[in-house]
């Protein structure tokens, strides 16, 4: 799952949030791992997930990119399936959302 931002909305400046939040729902017992990413996957959180029930989390964009080296703006968003199991993978996506 990807969100990229295009010339239609407002920018994102990373310097205008700390932490981003969301909830992950794992639909089936394949799905254990998560991996987050900002801008790219060279900058990527990875986060164990119980399935079955909702997992929040809060990320600070510092676990991104440390005070002063990251990019001005947050241009895409990345959610992938991380466990390396056997597919079929599945999982939901609620309550996202960048904190000031």
């Amino acid at each position: 799952m990807s969100f990229n931002i295009n010339d239609e909305t407002d920018d994102l400046f990373i310097e205008d949030y700390r932490t981003v939040s969301f909830q992950i729902y794992p639909a089936n017992d394949n799905t254990t791992r998560i991996a987050f990413a900002v801008n790219d996957f060279d900058r990527q959180v990875v986060l164990d997930v119980t399935p079955n029930q909702w997992n929040k989390f809060s990320i600070p964009l510092t676990d991104f990119y440390p005070p002063g080296t990251g990019p001005d703006k947050i241009t895409r968003m990345d959610i992938q399936e991380y466990s390396g199991g056997t597919a079929p993978f599945l999982f939901y996506l609620d309550q996202f959302g960048f904190i000031e």
